[in-house]
């Protein structure tokens, strides 16, 4: 059994760090998967209003912030949720997040909009 010792230390010292990589590598991959997906979806949302101040496009909206889990890696899949705070072409502001099974897209207040993108905040009259 101590003839195989050096080769068992020799395995654990290169085994490990190769599987510690290897599980880093496929928890990024499901993380791209799962922000991809959540691109999508807030790609193809769709409201139509009687107002089209609050109408929204995401394929056409311009996306001002993009928030997400900051121990995304930990498990992507399991709960990753991406907001995205968007202004669409009338001004107004839409919050979208990618929860599963389904998004939600919230219009947002001009003085939350304010609060929350900073200095990213255009005033309706200025777009």
């Amino acid at each position: 059994m101590s003839e195989y010792l050096p080769l068992l230390v020799y395995a654990a010292l290169i085994g490990v760090p190769v599987l510690i990589v290897w599980d880093g590598i496929r928890k990024t991959r499901k993380l791209e998967a799962a922000r991809g997906e959540a691109r999508q979806a807030f790609a193809s949302t769709l409201i139509e209003s009687n107002d089209p101040r609050f109408s929204f496009n995401g394929d056409t909206a311009k996306i001002l912030k993009v928030e997400e889990p900051a121990n995304a890696y930990r498990e992507p899949t399991a709960w990753f949720t991406l907001t995205i705070f968007a202004r669409n072409e009338f001004g107004e502001y839409f919050m979208f997040k990618s929860t599963r099974p389904k998004p939600i897209i919230k219009h947002v207040s001009h003085s939350i909009a304010l609060k929350v993108l900073k200095d990213d905040y255009v005033p309706p009259s200025e777009t």
